[in-house]
């Protein structure tokens, strides 16, 4: 995803309540704009954590919700250099 956008979605399989999303980006220093959104149905989707108005480095941390989602995805809307995701956690509520 060299500089430009893209997305990376998984299906959980069924729905889970979530108590965190980390993502692991390859280049934690770099300036990213993207967003991470969610959904039970993978049609009606919420956002979980939106980074587009202003780009952070990719290591800042999110302020985390307690959600209920089967579906998870990330948006990159733009980045300097790789945007390149590493891992994506995703922790159920226990």
């Amino acid at each position: 995803m060299g500089g430009g956008s893209g997305l990376f979605s998984v299906d959980l399989d069924k729905v889970y309540e979530i108590e965190k999303i980390v993502p692991q980006f390859m280049y934690y220093d770099y300036f990213l704009l993207y967003k991470i959104v969610y959904s039970k149905d993978n049609q009606n989707r919420e956002v979980y954590y939106d980074q587009t108005q202003y780009a952070q480095k990719a290591a800042t941390p999110i302020v985390h919700k307690n959600i209920k989602a089967r579906y998870v995805k990330i948006e990159f809307i733009r980045g300097v250099g790789n945007m390149s995701l590493s891992e994506l956690d995703v922790f159920e509520k226990s």
